[in-house]
């Protein structure tokens, strides 16, 4: 049997961009942080980060407009002003993508989150949302070595779950995301919100509304 036919077990979610949509949020708080430093960076240079992990990016800002903080505290920064959001409910929430959690664990799937936020943020959206116990396994890019689009968080959601990775799909939006989930040898569907970005990326599915997406596949 190979890994493409064996059986769906489990279903991973990334979070941002997926279950809620906080790119607004986390391009506005660092924009904020930027002119602190009376320096300046555009909205297109900060979509060139879309899915890659917070210290390596500040680590790329930091290098470029030769900022005084390491990256490390610039993502703890980051965090902590994007904690607000994440507990006040300003954030848009992606409703089909919780009904289907809801669903999925409800089928007996197991359900994974795997994300780049930080554990609190993580933690803060399960809370708003009431899906804590939809949610067998929350994991944070902070938990592991290394970040997408390396597998490391792929695999670790899937150890935890209790399932090996070819029965495993994954949902995400970013490309680094996407690159991450089949690195770790689990299939992938890309959702693209209203259908703005038309790559694939190397997924097996894309989609442009969460509503698409039925279990089993």
């Amino acid at each position: 049997m190979t890994g493409e036919d064996m059986a769906l077990k489990a279903v991973i979610f990334d979070m941002d961009g997926v279950i809620v949509d906080s790119e607004p949020e986390y391009q506005r708080v660092e924009m904020e942080m930027v002119k602190k430093f009376n320096a300046s960076i555009t909205l297109d240079h900060l979509k060139e980060y879309t899915g890659i992990d917070s210290v390596t990016m500040w680590a790329h800002i930091r290098e470029r407009f030769d900022l005084p903080q390491t990256a490390e505290e610039l993502s703890r920064e980051e965090e902590r002003l994007m904690r607000r959001y994440y507990e006040s409910g300003e954030l848009k929430v992606i409703e089909p993508t919780v009904s289907l959690i809801r669903s999925a664990h409800e089928q007996g799937f197991r359900t994974g989150i795997a994300s780049a936020s930080g554990k609190d943020n993580i933690a803060a959206v399960l809370r708003r949302l009431d899906i804590g116990d939809y949610v067998d396994a929350a994991v944070s890019g902070s938990e592991v070595p290394r970040h997408k689009p390396h597998s490391d968080i792929y695999l670790h959601t899937a150890h935890l779950l209790g399932v090996v990775p070819e029965e495993c799909v994954v949902i995400e939006d970013s490309l680094a995301g996407v690159a991450a989930a089949r690195a770790a040898g689990m299939r992938v569907i890309r959702y693209a919100a209203g259908g703005s970005r038309e790559e694939i990326g190397g997924a097996d599915f894309l989609v442009s509304d969460m509503a698409e997406v039925t279990l089993p596949l």
